[in-house]
């Protein structure tokens, strides 16, 4: 064929081909099957009967003699284990057709030949597979009563029944275990001792472990009985399996559950044989887990715990995780990932799932968490998607994780947002899914039921850009913080809604968006819904909303439309209605943008108040807020609406302003308010129907601010009050008006109605600037303007003011008692000037002031006359000054003060300030002048702002002289040729009246006010003439000064001179005292204007008057012009337990002629008074005494004594004769009575016998015409009730003796005496002088006394009767004497002489019958006397 036909020739298709490969291929393998299935067949057959070979000699052949074998077999196993093993006995048995061995005491020996290990009785079944694998494999092993002892040395390596176990090794020995069908150990005994650990020997008891192989599947079931302090009996179960054609020795690959149940154990004892996954430091209790593994990883975990006192430390940077008490299911389960590598853990690495069930714990602080059921998982990340995390919980008390949560393993962005949000509260059947690692999260999922919950504000979270050109996307708005919230929640990051029904909760808003960003709500009910638009702005739809917030009752409804990025606030439109509205709650609602001013006006100048029905709406861009618009007719930007009734309005127009005090408000306050609120917008309005104003009511009035958010906002204000008087002063002053008025009304009061109009202008940002103008009126008030002039009684007119000052208009009263006209107001200058012209109408005075005191001074007034005054105040200081002629008036005062109703004398009074160093002190001067001679000055201070009283820190007086200027005190300066005092004295009792008593006696003046600018601190006087106390003292040079509460006072006149110094009364000083050292002192007779000049104490004793203690020195006393000598007068107070004292310890009267000495005292018990007094008066010329006494030519003569006691009960300045009593002693000698005028010597014209002579018949007028001379004159008196009485008193001397009885009324000055006149013949001396004369009648004389005497006696004795009063007595001769015996007679004249007590014994003597005699006491020397109330 040629090439061309070959060519030519068609070639097989592709299908042929195919079919050629296939028949070809069948053919072969069918060939090769062939052969390898006949060879296969063929050695079955031959192995079938080989083995059936094997049974046969087993059976029947070996097994029967097994015995015989015992030491084969003990060879094998002893070379099998390296150790000698030696067993007691070998039995053999079959169970079906396997056969089995028994062996008894089978015994492994150690080194030293001795039995490691006995197994009493080991029972095994042989596997027939054993001749397939050509190794030993065993149906059963069973063990009984072994004793196994497994110890670690400290080098680690294990010993078991003292047998070494290889290190390391291939697993054949673990492989030949797992191979095993079944191995059985019962009640057996295991010892575990770890010398690596140092751990004390672990002995369990009973033990019993069954272990089930199956080819892949491998089962172990393990129970013993742990020392009964560690633990109840263990029970371990296993089910595991391994790849098929893998080792059973590698563990790495296993798959299956490890089951462990322990009870009543303490989980730290075991930490002596083995560690823990983590750190368990205690806990007591029961534990059942199950473990799933999986290629040596833990797939799953599940625990049953209960446990209590659980402390363990989770991981080494946690801290320690403790527990009262854990209760409940924990279960946890690992993804183990798609690829996972053998033996290697990874710990969670791809995932995990948490599962509590039914789990609760307390915490040592006493908190606990109720059964609970919680889930957690966690998928990690991957290139195609974020991590992912669940949560869900049946319950959940979010504080108790925040707590545990930096106790817990926590991946770092679950750390981070429990930072974050730092929940509390609790959660019901709640699920928080979220995809990505926070904060970045791409979708989340909340939804559930909470209850007290609290979380911390989220600002808004904005994706990351990826890339430049990508917009960022917000993964949630912003949320506030609040706590406390309940309700229910589905939310997620396309949107969510949200109901909530909370009590006493509490909302935390940004900083930036209110002043007070926390608001607090009492109660809260809410539906909400929002969602995120895609222009990246989530709009809340708020459904309603009811709450009630402290002070706040309302309800809310509306949208809010809120840009995600950016600082904008958004757009809102809500509204609603608040029902109840504090004012004070304001400042919670006040946004962080509004000014200053504003908020502070709205929260400060706000007090009080309650709104109710209030409407309001808001709609439009917060920015905008209040929509203000900058142009008039502008379309505003949004709607702002306000408005509600309002009732206790307290309202402080210039909050941040504060008064003169620096704590009161600028303005008085406006309370009570009741009327209207309106804010449209920026435009605020309030009318108030009704209110008050420090009790002044005020309506109607109202309020406006134009425009609240302009820097130029001006608060308007236009209102009339209507009160009284008090009101609006105090009102003026505690208010600007006092500045503008130049505080003209600081300090007047008023009585009556008012009423006040006012408007003014307030910038509220510059309140300094305010406007006013106002107007008040008067409705014939009682006004005092300032405490220094009398009120104004019905005044009438206007008094107009603005911010520049005021103007009175029209204002007319009545004014010291006539009517009174008053102009003025602001100057200029800016002061304020008041001119005031009137009259005084005396009667209309009296009709005014009732006061007793005041209408006894204005008594001594009469007519009227005119006066003008100005009032001005410059820098809050009043300038007062009064000018009047007071011509008209008649003044019925002491000189100089007297004029004339037609008279005049000029007065003008002023008043001006002081420049003062000390800010704290006010002074100012007061100037009165009287005509020419009188003029006076006062300089006084108070502290400022007290409205203390003023005292007067220096002033003068001047009379004919100028007003002294001392630095400090009062002065008195006056010069004038006659004063009387005695007028000035009895002006002052006058105005004192009855009631003052004697009670200003011992006082100054009285009032300390008035005191202060009348009662001198210094005197000097020069005084022709002094009239006081019915005394003068003449030619009167005076100082004194006040010092220390007491007067030093220099003095010089005709009746004193010298120096006193007078000691205040007071607490410590008693009634005071009055201590002098006179050179002179003279004390003129008080005529009959003296003695009513007197004191009204002197004539009527007062039971309060009080004599102060004297300490008196006169070199020359007189009293009433006669010269007494030199005086020393020392007296006392003393304070005894039933009253008071005044005690004289000492009077001396010392002259020439005589020496009195006197002592006593003065005892007061309420209106009782007693005075004692005991004297004695030496008397050296009794004539000279006299004469001192002017009585001149009385007594020639007269040595001798008078002393005594006397009493009374009355003062001793106020002798009460009706009550005197006492007695009286005199003995005296060698006098001659005078001849005198009887009627001027009183009662010694009594004694003096002149007149007898005339009465007898003989002529003895030689010897009697000189007056009686006497050798004694003695006797005793005694007083009672005023009455002097005597029995006793005697007179003897050359020419007669004369006896005296009766009594004398020392009060009327009368007398009723009975007088024995016995003549003395005893011619002795008289002869002998007549016979030196003439011897004739010398010795006719001599010569008729010795034979004429006795009867010459006899004859001329007379009785006389002497009657009447002192100054006219009236003696009656009563007859001659009836003879008495001579023993009658010296009884009678021994009887007289007994007061003498010289001894010497008249002649017997019969006198007429007298009053019973007077025993007469001793009288003791003068000196203190027996303070017998002490």
């Amino acid at each position: 064929m040629s090439q061309e036909q070959h060519n030519a020739t068609p070639k097989p298709g592709r299908w042929a081909l195919c079919w050629r490969f296939a028949r070809g291929s069948y053919r072969r393998l069918n060939r090769a099957t062939h052969h390898v299935l006949g060879f296969t067949l063929k050695l079955l057959l031959a192995a079938y009967f080989v083995f059936c070979a094997v049974f046969l000699v087993l059976r029947y052949a070996v097994l029967p003699e097994i015995g015989h074998y015992k030491p084969r077999i003990e060879a094998l196993v002893s070379h099998q284990i390296g150790r000698a093993v030696s067993i007691e006995s070998i039995e053999a048995s079959w169970s079906g057709l396997r056969p089995q061995l028994s062996l008894t005491n089978l015994t492994v020996h150690d080194q030293e030949g001795e039995a490691a290990l006995s197994l009493p009785r080991v029972s095994t079944t042989l596997s027939w597979s054993s001749v397939l694998v050509a190794s030993l494999r065993l149906e059963n092993l069973s063990i009984e009563g072994a004793d196994l002892a497994i110890r670690r040395d400290p080098a680690g390596k294990l010993y078991v029944a003292g047998i070494p176990v290889p290190a390391g090794g291939d697993g054949s020995s673990l492989d030949w275990l797992l191979s095993q069908r079944e191995i059985v150990i019962r009640h057996s005994k295991l010892r575990w001792d770890d010398e690596l650990r140092r751990a004390p020997e672990l002995v369990l008891e009973d033990v019993n472990l069954v272990l089930h192989n199956r080819w892949l599947r491998h089962r172990l079931s393990l129970r013993a009985i742990p020392p009964q302090d560690m633990a109840a009996p263990l029970d371990v179960r296993a089910d595991f399996s391994h790849p098929a054609f893998a080792r059973s020795s590698d563990i790495a690959r296993w798959k299956g559950l490890l089951y462990a149940d322990l009870r009543n154990t303490d989980l730290s004892v075991w930490r002596a044989w083995l560690d823990y996954p983590i750190a368990i430091n205690s806990g007591r209790g029961s534990v059942r887990a199950w473990l799933t593994l999986d290629h040596a990883k833990i797939a799953n975990f599940t625990a049953d715990l209960g446990l209590t006192d659980f402390n363990a430390r989770l991981s080494r940077q946690l801290e320690p995780l403790s527990l009262k008490r854990v209760n409940g299911r924990i279960s946890a389960s690992e993804t183990l990932g798609n690829n996972p590598e053998d033996g290697v853990p990874t710990f969670g690495a791809n995932g995990h799932q948490v599962t509590l069930t039914d789990f609760s714990i307390e915490t040592p602080d006493g908190f606990v968490l109720p059964p609970t059921s919680i889930a957690e998982s966690y998928e990690p990340a991957s290139p195609l998607k974020a991590e992912r995390t669940s949560v869900k919980a049946t319950y959940l008390n979010l504080q108790t994780l925040s707590q545990l949560a930096t106790r817990l393993p926590l991946a770092p962005s679950q750390r981070k947002l429990l930072d974050d949000l730092a929940p509390r509260g609790e959660l019901h059947d709640f699920t928080v899914q979220w995809q990505g690692t926070y904060p970045e999260l791409s979708s989340y999922r909340v939804s559930g039921k909470f209850q007290g919950l609290g979380l911390k504000g989220l600002p808004a979270h904005v994706e990351p850009r990826k890339n430049g050109t990508q917009q960022a996307r917000a993964q949630w708005a912003a949320f506030p913080g609040f706590s406390n919230l309940s309700g229910e929640i589905d939310a997620s990051e396309k949107g969510g809604s949200v109901k909530v029904d909370a009590r006493q909760m509490v909302v935390e808003l940004p900083a930036d968006l209110f002043r007070e960003p926390s608001l607090p709500f009492d109660s809260l009910k809410l539906q909400a819904r929002w969602q995120y638009l895609k222009d990246q702005t989530l709009q809340v739809d708020l459904d309603q909303m009811q709450f009630a917030q402290p002070g706040v009752v309302g309800s809310l409804s509306g949208q809010h439309l809120m840009p995600l990025q950016g600082r904008s606030s958004g757009s809102v439109d809500l509204h609603g209605e608040l029902t109840s509205f504090d004012v004070q709650a304001i400042r919670r609602y006040l946004p962080q943008r509004m000014s200053e001013p504003l908020h502070r006006w709205l929260t400060e100048g706000l007090l009080a108040g309650h709104l109710k029905d209030v409407q309001f709406k808001l709609k439009g861009a917060l920015a905008d807020f209040p929509f203000h618009t900058a142009k008039p007719g502008e379309q505003p930007k949004g709607v702002f609406q306000l408005s509600g009734d309002f009732e206790g309005l307290k309202l402080n127009y210039t909050p941040g302003h504060v008064g003169r005090d620096g704590k009161e408000p600028e303005w008085p306050l406006l309370e009570e308010g009741r009327g209207r609120i309106s804010f449209d917008r920026t435009r605020l309005e309030i009318k108030a129907d009704s209110a008050r104003t420090l009790g002044a009511r005020l309506g109607p009035v109202s309020a406006r601010v134009a425009d609240v958010d302009s820097h130029d906002a001006v608060l308007e204000i236009d209102g009339v009050a209507n009160g009284t008087m008090p009101v609006f002063l105090q009102y003026v002053n505690q208010s600007p008006v006092a500045r503008w008025t130049g505080n003209f009304m600081e300090h007047s009061t008023a009585t009556g109605e008012g009423r006040l109009e006012l408007k003014f202008q307030m910038p509220l940002h510059h309140a300094i600037d305010t406007r006013a103008q106002g107007a008040f009126l008067f409705a014939n008030n009682d006004v005092d303007l300032m405490p220094e002039l009398p009120p104004i009684y019905r005044t009438s007119g206007k008094v107009e003011f603005n911010e520049h000052g005021f103007t009175l208009n029209g204002v007319r009263g009545q004014f010291l008692g006539d009517s009174l006209a008053i102009s003025g107001g602001t100057q200029k200058d800016g002061s304020s000037q008041v001119r005031l012209e009137g009259a005084v109408n005396i009667d209309n005075l009296r009709k005014q002031y009732p006061d007793a005191s005041l209408q006894r001074l204005l008594a001594r007034f009469s007519g009227g006359t005119r006066y003008t005054a100005t009032v001005a105040v410059r820098q809050r200081q009043p300038e007062v000054t009064v000018e009047s002629n007071l011509a008209g008036l008649g003044v019925d005062l002491p000189v100089p003060l007297r004029k004339g109703v037609q008279d005049t004398l000029s007065m003008r009074f002023d008043l001006l300030p002081l420049g003062s160093s000390d800010p704290l002190i006010e002074r100012e001067e007061m100037r009165v002048a009287l005509g020419p001679n009188v003029a006076s000055r006062y300089v006084r201070e108070r502290v400022a702002g007290t409205g203390n009283e003023w005292r007067v820190t220096s002033g003068g007086i001047g009379w004919n002289q100028p007003a002294p200027t001392p630095a400090s005190g009062l002065k008195l300066a006056l010069a004038t040729d006659s004063l009387d005092a005695d007028a000035w004295l009895a002006l002052k009792n006058d105005l004192a009246g009855k009631e003052a008593g004697g009670a200003a006696a011992g006082q100054r003046l009285g009032s300390a006010d008035v005191s202060q600018y009348l009662e001198p601190d210094s005197v000097s006087a020069r005084v022709g003439e002094l009239n006081l106390m019915g005394k003068k003292l003449t030619k009167l040079i005076l100082e004194a000064a006040h010092r220390r509460n007491a007067w030093q006072i220099n003095l010089e006149s005709q009746q004193a001179a010298g120096t006193v110094t007078w000691d205040e009364p007071g607490s410590a000083r008693g009634a005071g005292k009055v201590t002098a050292r006179l050179s002179s002192l003279v004390i003129p007779k008080s005529g009959p204007a003296a003695d009513s000049a007197q004191p009204a104490g002197t004539a009527k004793t007062d039971d309060n008057v009080q004599m102060p203690a004297l300490d008196i020195r006169a070199e020359q006393f007189e009293l009433a012009g006669k010269k007494l000598g030199r005086l020393e007068l020392d007296a006392s107070n003393i304070l005894t337990s039933v009253g008071r004292e005044w005690r004289i310890s000492r009077l001396l009267l010392a002259n020439p002629d005589a020496q009195f000495r006197a002592a006593g005292n003065w005892l007061t018990f309420g209106s009782n008074h007693t005075s004692n007094f005991t004297y004695a008066l030496d008397i050296e010329d009794a004539g000279k005494l006299l004469e001192r006494f002017g009585y001149p030519g009385t007594i020639r003569g007269g040595r001798g004594k008078l002393d005594g006691d006397l009493s009374w009960k009355a003062p001793p300045y106020a002798m009460d004769m009706a009550t005197l009593a006492g007695q009286v002693h005199m003995d005296v000698h060698s006098g001659q009575f005078l001849k005198v005028d009887p009627g001027a010597a009183k009662l010694l014209g009594v004694l003096n016998l002149q007149a007898l002579p005339r009465r007898l018949t003989l002529d003895f007028r030689d010897v009697f015409s000189e007056g009686f001379a006497f050798d004694t004159v003695a006797g005793t008196a005694s007083i009672a009730k005023g009455i002097a009485s005597t029995d006793n008193l005697k007179m003897t001397g050359v020419t007669a003796s004369v006896l005296m009885s009766g009594s004398a009324d020392i009060a009327r000055e009368t007398q009723d005496l009975q007088v024995v006149v016995i003549p003395e013949i005893n011619l002795g001396t008289a002869s002998v002088v007549a016979m030196a004369v003439n011897p004739v009648v010398g010795v006719g004389t001599l010569l008729a006394q010795l034979f004429l005497r006795n009867p010459v006696m006899r004859s001329l004795s007379f009785e006389y009767k002497v009657t009447g009063p002192w100054s006219d007595p009236v003696v009656v001769k009563q007859g001659q004497v009836s003879p008495v015996d001579g023993e009658r007679a010296r009884e009678l004249m021994k009887k007289g002489g007994d007061g003498q007590g010289n001894g010497k014994q008249g002649d017997e003597l019969a006198p007429a019958p007298t009053a019973a005699p007077v025993q007469r006491r001793r009288t003791p020397e003068p000196g203190p006397v027996i303070n017998s109330g002490a």
